[in-house]
Formats: C-alpha cells, sequence, structure tokens
C-alpha cells in the first residue's frame, strides 16, 4: 500500500533534493547529504525550522587580522549558509540549502510543523 502524498516539492536538481509530506510523516530525497535521506514520523519530530544564513564578523575580522599579521590572506568572510535543522529521535539534522528554493523549503516546513500538531 502506498502512503498518500500531501505536498512534494523539488528543492534542488543537481544534486538531486526533494521533499514529500504524508500523512503521518515526511520524507527528504538528497543526494548531496545521504545521512539526511529518510522517512521521519511526525511523532517522533521534537523541532524543525529554516535558519538563514549568518554572517560571523566577530571571527572574521579576528582572522582577518591574524592574516594580515603573519602575512597569509587565505581567510574571506565566515558565514553559515541557509539550512534546515531538525530534531529527531534525539538525532540533531542540519541540511544545508545550497542552490535551493528558500521559499518553498520555508512553506514545506511550515506544512511539516502544522501537521505535526
Amino acid at each position: 500500500m502506498t502512503a498518500t502524498i500531501i505536498d512534494r516539492a523539488i528543492l534542488r536538481n543537481d544534486p538531486f533534493f526533494e521533499i514529500i509530506i504524508y500523512k503521518d510523516s515526511f520524507e527528504i530525497k538528497d543526494e548531496k547529504d545521504k545521512d539526511a535521506t529518510g522517512i521521519y514520523s511526525f511523532t517522533q519530530l521534537k523541532n524543525i525550522e529554516v535558519k538563514k544564513a549568518q554572517t560571523f564578523w566577530l571571527s572574521t575580522i579576528f582572522f582577518t587580522v591574524i592574516d594580515f599579521i603573519i602575512g597569509t590572506s587565505a581567510t574571506g568572510i565566515m558565514k553559515l549558509k541557509d539550512r534546515i535543522c531538525m530534531s529527531h529521535m534525539n538525532r540533531e539534522i542540519v541540511i544545508l540549502l545550497d542552490n535551493c528554493d528558500v521559499n518553498k523549503a520555508k512553506q514545506l516546513v511550515l506544512k511539516i510543523r502544522n501537521a505535526k500538531v
């Protein structure tokens, strides 16, 4: 018996990344991050959210000064990219949203959070 699909979206084509929402679970298919690929039940989901990219200005400035002192130029701006963060069955999962439609990801995460309730 196949599960009824509530919603689905391809967030990236290369490498392939898709989220499928079912009645009591959701599935992640991510060719870039095989560890995140799987089916996750709503009952075991503690939290899920899309986190926006962050720039670590203090670290960037510190390492730029160090690079200047020692005469290298290896450091650039230190950033943490857009990502989906979730807690499921005492496991923390982070999926980077490189080359993904972040707005689509936000919509799916909102649907997952609403379905979880």
